[in-house]
């Protein structure tokens, strides 16, 4: 029965998304700043679809996590390190932040 396989399987959320996000036809979604709108003009046009929202959330989350452990390491590097070594530090640890905002 149509009815009790239609109770039974989950709906995914994410495709109420897609449609809104694909209901202007295919898009350069990830040609954006401070770095990719670069890549604008020679960036494919395509359509979102599930493992796109995968990536998007595995993405965020590890800048939501390496931020402030970021933050941390370049904080106990000006207090445990010399001054060259700590700027060296806390230089690396703002270079991985704004790589991954990309």
């Amino acid at each position: 029965d149509s009815r009790l396989q239609a109770a039974v399987e989950p709906t995914f959320l994410g495709n109420g998304v897609l449609a809104l996000l694909n209901q202007d036809g295919p898009g350069k979604h990830f040609a954006t700043p401070p770095l990719l709108c670069l890549c604008r003009p020679c960036w494919p046009r395509f359509r979102l679809g599930p493992l796109h929202l995968v990536l998007i959330s595995y993405l965020l989350f590890q800048f939501v996590l390496g931020t402030p452990v970021l933050a941390i390491v370049g904080m106990w590097g000006y207090i445990s390190l010399d001054a060259a070594s700590a700027h060296a530090l806390r230089a690396a640890c703002l270079a991985l932040k704004q790589l991954s905002t990309l």
